[in-house]
């Protein structure tokens, strides 16, 4: 699962002290041959409420880690090597984003909550352009706006005195 992926490698970007370019490196699998390989699995006979818990469990970890590694800790990614304030909104718009993703496929409405996302816009999405809806305009920073739909998109997470 890609936010489950997400989540635990964000938190693993933070905790250690590897000092390497490139994501900690741990080797991906697919469960069932021909599906695509991820680090987290949640038990596939336990459904959504065990998607939900591994949700949880990830979530609390990034949390966790986020709150306690030094404040000059930096982790990696190709779009700014983040600082523990980066990987936490990267972890909120990953979360919040890809669960619109779902629900929208399922016809039921989501909108994040404004104080959550206006934090996270204005940490990796600086430049983004505003509207006065910050939901809506993260999903238009996120390429899921009718008018971005299938652009390219991309966040700065890199340290904000870089």
């Amino acid at each position: 699962m890609h936010i489950l992926d997400d989540l635990g490698s964000y938190a693993m970007q933070l905790s250690g002290v590897h000092g390497h370019e490139g994501y900690t490196p741990l080797q991906e699998f697919a469960v069932t041959p021909g599906r695509p390989q991820g680090l987290f699995w949640p038990e596939e006979s336990g459904g959504t409420q065990a998607i939900l818990d591994c949700l949880d469990a990830v979530g609390g970890l990034l949390v966790a880690v986020v709150a306690s590694v030094p404040a000059d800790r930096i982790g990696w990614h190709p779009f700014g090597n983040p600082d523990r304030s980066g990987l936490a909104a990267m972890g909120i718009v990953e979360l919040t984003v890809h669960t619109h993703d779902i629900l929208a496929a399922h016809h039921r409405p989501y909108r994040a909550p404004d104080v959550v996302v206006h934090r996270a816009m204005n940490r990796i999405f600086a430049d983004a352009r505003r509207s006065g809806d910050v939901w809506h305009d993260l999903l238009r920073a996120t390429g899921r706006t009718p008018d971005t739909r299938g652009g390219s998109w991309r966040w700065d997470s890199s340290p904000l005195d870089a």
